[in-house]
Parts: structure tokens; sequence; C-alpha cells
């Protein structure tokens, strides 16, 4: 049950704010929802079914926040993992598990896009939208990311501090080899190793820029509600207004991580800061591991490990003598 409050902690309370603010917009835009559909409306929405209702059609682009759909799918794998790796502990080869569902669901991927492809704004059969909400058609990329981390494909040569050769590579792939099925499915998979290279290139930078503040999930819930706000005014097709939604996006995640996220993240049954600490030392380690002449790692991998008696001592030699 841990895991599940853990979760919850991470993605609901965010989540409500949001949906909170999004109304009292959508109400100040002349927009009805304070009623009884409505209502019924906003708990599916606190719930985390999410869906553009009818009497919102009109509210932006037409759907009231267009990245919050993907947080039931978000919700879906966060079952499903539990669920996959007790199955992986059964089996005598763990690693194969996944290669399998991996392989399963790719081929899944592939149909979907073969006989279900986006059609954009054009109206679809709600089978096809449930479908398309369910993670069936999206755990191949989830199942992906488990298969690197198995690997740990973190330490080859190839992928650490390599984020912006693999950027290159997925553009390449995007935008020479000819559209099919089949390279759609491969440009997710490569995107996955873009992603995870990414986060292994410049290790540091976003702690030190950021001073331990993870803004991630605000800036992913609160900039389609303010491109929703910028379009309802009509305020688009200028520079500026992209300057706008940038920095008010950033803003807003960062409000959401200092006045919500964070206080709520403390109630986690594992300490926020444990598990920040424990996550620099790990990182650390890798670095250490891949470059053993890397000074910097080893030094702060001792720091991060010392008792605080000693980090006391450190910091005191470190300050000049008084008097």
């Amino acid at each position: 049950m841990r895991y599940f409050w853990n979760r919850f902690l991470r993605i609901y309370p965010g989540l409500w704010v949001c949906l909170f603010l999004t109304v009292i917009v959508a109400v100040c835009f002349g927009f009805n929802i304070l009623y009884l559909r409505g209502g019924a409306w906003i708990m599916a929405q606190m719930a985390g079914i999410i869906f553009t209702p009818d009497f919102l059609a009109h509210f932006g682009f037409g759907s009231y926040n267009g990245s919050l759909w993907t947080i039931p799918i978000e919700l879906q794998f966060y079952f499903l993992l539990p669920l996959v790796y007790l199955l992986a502990a059964r089996a005598q080869s763990p690693n194969l598990v996944f290669f399998i569902l991996l392989a399963i669901f790719t081929i899944i991927e592939f149909f979907s896009v073969l006989y279900l492809p986006d059609t954009g704004s054009l109206p679809k059969p709600i089978t096809e939208k449930l479908f398309n909400y369910s993670f069936v058609r999206h755990f191949a990329m989830f199942m992906a990311g488990v298969v690197l981390q198995r690997l740990g494909v973190y330490r080859s040569n190839l992928i650490f501090g390599k984020g912006f050769l693999w950027i290159a590579v997925y553009l390449l792939f995007l935008y020479i080899v000819p559209s099919s099925a089949a390279t759609i499915v491969m440009s997710g998979l490569i995107l996955a190793v873009c992603t995870v290279s990414l986060a292994y290139t410049l290790p540091g930078i976003a702690n030190r820029l950021l001073r331990g503040n993870d803004i991630s999930y605000g800036v992913y819930i609160y900039h389609g509600l303010l491109i929703n706000i910028m379009v309802t005014m009509h305020l688009f097709h200028r520079i500026e207004y992209l300057l706008f939604v940038w920095v008010g996006a950033y803003l807003a995640g960062y409000l959401s991580w200092v006045l919500v996220e964070r206080n709520f993240l403390r109630r986690k049954r594992v300490k926020l800061k444990t598990l920040v600490s424990g996550d620099i030392l790990g990182a650390v380690q890798r670095t250490g591991d891949i470059f053993p002449d890397t000074c910097w790692a080893q030094r702060t991998e001792r720091l991060l490990t010392a008792p605080p008696s000693t980090k006391l001592s450190q910091q005191k030699q470190r300050q000049p003598a008084q008097g």
C-alpha cells in the first residue's frame, strides 16, 4: 500500500489544484460549469478520468487541458508495474519476461498505428477513444523504459553523455526515413533511448539550476491551461505570446512544487530528503563506476555518506579563522 500511497501523493494533489484553477478560469471566461452535470464532471476529473465535456468544447483549442489526457494512462501504468515485477519474480529469467512483454506490446502498437492511425480532429468511435486511453496502446513505450533500466544502458559509452547525439539521430530518423507504421513505432523506441541518454548527459546540471525544485510535473499540467487562456483571448501568431506561455509554464511549475507538491510529498512513507539524497548518491556512484578517474564523483560520494559530525567538521575547516 505504501507504493500506491506514494503514487497518489505524486499525482493527485497537484492535479486537483490545477483542476480548481481551471474551473475558475473557465467560469471567468463565461463557461457554465457550476451545476449538476458540471459537478459530476469535476468529480470524474478529480478521480483521474480525464475528458473534455461538450460544455467546454469551445474553451481554448477544444480540450480543456491538452496535456492531461495522459494522466489515466499513467495511472494504469502505476497499477500494472507491480504486477509486471511480480510476474518477473516468478520466472527463472526475469529479464526475459520484460523482453517478451516489450515484444508483444510493440507488435500491438504496430497494428494500432496501421489500422487506427491518428486522424487529427476527425471524430472517432467511442471504442477507439477508449482504446487510445487504455494502457494497451502505449505500454510498449513504458516497457521500453523498463528494459533500458533493467539492462543498465546508462553505463554504455554509446548512451552516457551522448544525449545531443541521440537527439540528432532521432530527428534524422524522423525527417529522413519515409513514414510508415513500422517507422512510427521505431521512432518511439529511439525516443526512449534518447530520453535515457539525455538524463545522463551533463549530470547534475538540473540540480544546480533548479536547486532541488522538481518543476517537471507542474510544467506538464499547467502549460496546456496557459495555452487555452491565450487561445481564448485570441493571443497567438506572435513570438512574445509563445514566450509568455514558456515563462508562465515554468513559473507555474515552480509555484506548484513549492506550494503544493513538495508539501504533500513530505507525507510519503519514505522521507523526500532520503529519496533525493539516495538519487544523488546513486547517480554519483554510477558516474564513478563509469569514469573511475572522476575525482569529483568520489569526493561527493564521500561527502554524502559521511556522518553529520564529519560534514560539520569539514565545513568548519573550510571557514576562515576569525579574530
